[in-house]
């Protein structure tokens, strides 16, 4: 005790980094001495390699080890020596390898497992281990390196002898985790100082990843946007995402490069365990997408292709006209294009482009791209039937003669006075502060002439005829929008509404519209803008979620608070178990739900997960992608810009 009747510290002379600690050599002369003159036995429990004694032990033999490590002996129970002296072994720290570790201070052999050591004095088997690159310990202590509880295996005969010894002690089966996909693999002929080292860590048949503190402590799981469970793990100083599903895939059945894709059984992503993992191919992945995100048992979907030299295989189309993204797990919206064409906004290597959907549906279903001077039309003029069977390739005359058919029946009916609608709903309710104005041409549009004399459009989204007073009632499309039926033919109300109350400065710039607060339920006009393609991302933020049964009609929630409101056959849901539903994957009482995700909130989730792209294995690209700007004639209408031709009628052209 000092004056102040602190408890004083015993100082060690010479120590200069740290006088309250021992200096090595007194630290190895206490630790002999505690050693020294305690029996060795079976059922001691002081180990082999703690007892310092230069005394042979019972039953110990030495053997010298090839070179360049001739100067160091080992013992068949375990023991190494340096002429008299008696090396300390050590474990890893922090480590799920327990075995024991030798530094025999000679470059390239810092770090030499005696277990390793034990085998090569006795058998110099150099060739045999690289054959046999894993140690089996017979009784399952890795501490225990006596000669005759070690023998050299395969990967295969280690697994085998843990799975024995795991099911005889009843604990849960593993594997160390081995992923060539990821530049993750284990080889236990690498020494700790080798760049290349991977520490040893298992996953379990449940899906749990340990860490390196202990066989029995898992890493914590994250789920990224996708629904993806991943686990980080720091390798080399920097920190790496890894997917759990790839990692079981990975680990207990090994990497195919040719079914590099993961395959929930039960379609649930947080259900990772063995059984319900399986590898595939692209096309079988494809496939057991459909049978979970198809609307009808009719719908197909294949991957998005022949779209010049642009990869968008993440992406898939169906026959009926929906994109769905792989990627983030998404069907993505469409919006209404310059000429009534229904387009969306595709992501590749954070570039972006607009096609037309139906552009897609045919490129996918015939397998080749459109050829050069020829077109896609709608057989029945609906620009908005996507179905694959609408579709026809003919050149631009026949689409030229096609485009003017079709509006001079629509001009025929337009002046038809006994042609009238079907749609009407009686004694619409007042507004107050509402303004009408008769309807006009559409901005940007010219499919279609507007029956300006009978309708009126007011600023909160309605339209009305003009004598009967009666309001249009408003349908709602696949996409979200709201459109109404005028003359036998379908306006976007949005359009509506923009064209009679928000200024557009060029309209040949500003051809599409947006809801400023991403809700297309909202049509009034002080949320509509015009706005270039160039602009997509400003405005296109919403969120919204489809949910739908194959026998029933499709229903979209612009909020997670609608969507608990909704009666899913006899059962609502919370925010939180809808939430799940979209992470997992799982039905909600019969009924999937995804999201519905607009070009901007699509350009966010796909930049967020290639930010972790590069964590993960080195992307193999067969063939540089190169952007080829495609044909300008597959998207442009054909009545524009034609000289002599009337583009509300079609008059001035000859037809055959």
């Amino acid at each position: 005790m000092d004056l102040r009747g602190r408890p004083t510290r015993r100082r060690y002379p010479g120590n200069f980094g740290d006088p309250d600690i021992a200096p090595p050599i007194a630290r190895r002369r206490q630790d002999r001495q505690r050693a020294d003159g305690i029996p060795v036995g079976p059922n001691n429990v002081l180990a082999e390699f703690v007892n310092f004694s230069p005394e042979d032990l019972e039953g110990e033999e030495w053997r010298r080890l090839p070179a360049p490590l001739e100067a160091n002996q080992v013992s068949n129970l375990g023991r190494i020596k340096r002429r008299r002296t008696i090396l300390t072994q050590h474990m890893r720290h922090i480590s799920t390898d327990r075995r024991l570790y030798i530094d025999l201070r000679q470059p390239g052999h810092r770090q030499r497992g005696m277990d390793d050591l034990v085998l090569l004095a006795f058998n110099n088997d150099e060739e045999q281990r690289a054959q046999l690159p894993y140690i089996i310990h017979n009784n399952g202590d890795e501490t225990n390196n006596h000669l005759a509880n070690l023998r050299r295996a395969t990967y295969e005969q280690y697994t085998a002898a843990d799975d024995a010894l795991r099911t005889e002690q009843d604990l849960p089966l593993r594997r160390i985790i081995r992923s060539r996909r990821m530049a993750f693999h284990y080889n236990p002929l690498l020494l700790p100082s080798h760049p290349d080292y991977v520490q040893r860590r298992y996953v379990y048949q449940d899906g749990q990843v340990s860490n390196l503190r202990d066989d029995g402590r898992f890493l914590r799981q994250r789920v990224d946007l996708a629904g993806t469970r991943f686990v980080e793990i720091r390798h080399h100083g920097t920190l790496r995402f890894f997917p759990v599903g790839e990692l079981m895939v990975d680990s207990w059945r090994d990497f195919d490069p040719d079914r590099r894709d993961v395959i929930h059984n039960d379609h649930n992503l947080s259900n990772l365990t063995l059984d319900n993992l399986q590898p595939a191919n692209r096309q079988e992945y494809i496939a057991h997408i459909t049978n979970r995100i198809r609307v009808s048992p009719q719908e197909v979907f294949l991957p998005v292709a022949h779209i010049g030299n642009i990869d968008y295989s993440h992406y898939i189309v169906s026959n009926q006209g929906r994109v769905y993204a792989l990627n983030t797990k998404s069907i993505i919206s469409s919006y209404d294009g310059k000429y009534g064409f229904e387009c969306v906004q595709l992501y590749s290597q954070r570039q972006s482009r607009h096609y037309a959907v139906h552009q897609l549906v045919w490129c996918a279903f015939n397998g080749r791209p459109v050829q050069r001077g020829l077109t896609i039309i709608h057989a029945d003029g609906d620009r908005q039937n996507n179905w694959d069977t609408n579709l026809r390739e003919v050149t631009q005359e026949d689409g030229l003669t096609a485009a003017i058919m079709d509006r001079r029946d629509w001009f025929e009916d337009y002046r038809d006075p006994n042609v009238d609608d079907e749609y009407y709903q009686e004694n619409p309710p007042e507004i107050r502060g509402e303004e009408w104005l008769p309807i006009r041409n559409l901005m940007g549009d010219l499919r279609y002439p507007v029956p300006t004399r009978r309708y009126e459009v007011s600023s909160y989204g309605r339209v009305r005829h003009t004598t009967t007073r009666r309001t249009v009632r408003v349908l709602i499309s696949a996409s979200g929008y709201q459109y109404v039926f005028l003359k036998g033919r379908a306006f976007i109300l949005p359009r509506l509404v923009a064209s009679c109350f928000v200024d557009n400065d060029d309209p040949q710039q500003n051809y599409l519209v947006y809801h400023k607060d991403g809700d297309r339920s909202n049509n009034h006009f002080e949320n509509l803008v015009w706005s270039a393609p160039e602009n997509f991302g400003i405005f296109a933020t919403a969120t919204r979620y489809l949910a739908y049964r194959q026998d029933r009609h499709e229903r979209v929630f612009y909020t997670l608070r609608e969507a608990t409101r909704f009666n899913f056959d006899g059962q609502t849901f919370s925010v939180h178990a809808i939430k799940d539903a979209l992470l997992n994957g799982t039905n909600l009482n019969g009924w999937a739900i995804f999201r519905m995700i607009e070009g901007a909130v699509e350009a966010t989730y796909e930049n967020r997960l290639q930010d972790q792209v590069p964590a993960f294995a080195p992307v193999v690209v067969d063939n540089a992608e190169a952007l080829e700007v495609p044909d300008p004639l597959m998207d442009q209408d054909p009545l524009q810009d034609l000289d002599g031709i009337n583009n509300v009628t079609g008059a001035g052209i000859r037809l055959a």
